[in-house]
């Protein structure tokens, strides 16, 4: 179950990179073209002086996160019920293995930087 494992571990890593970015970062929208946010961290490892710059959250990429987001809790789902049917632990029959999606892109490929304006 390694390249089960390896895949699962994978996603999950991505999730939690997008958690992150999600949590340091400050929200903002506009009326006419949509969701923006700052990201806090980005803006706070660059040197000299601090300067803003939006990321697009458009509904589509939202969208996509929440796919990927609902896909690694299957993964660990099914992780967890073919070790326990395997090990003994749980009765089968054994579960469906979901299918794989990519990893995800980086978040700067994601959210690309715009003007809010």
């Amino acid at each position: 179950m390694k390249a089960e494992y390896d895949h699962t571990m994978g996603a999950m890593s991505d999730c939690l990179r997008i958690r992150n970015l999600f949590t340091h970062c400050h929200w903002g929208q506009s009326r006419k073209r949509g969701l923006f946010f700052v990201d806090l961290e980005d803006a706070a490892h660059k040197p000299g002086k601090l300067k803003i710059t939006f990321r697009h959250a458009d509904a589509k990429t939202l969208a996509t996160l929440e796919d990927y987001f609902w896909h690694t809790f299957q993964w660990l789902d099914y992780l967890g019920k073919a070790y326990a049917i395997k090990t003994g632990l749980m009765l089968g029959p054994a579960p469906s293995k979901p299918t794989k999606k990519p990893a995800l892109m980086p978040h700067n490929r994601l959210f690309p930087h715009k003007s809010s304006h």
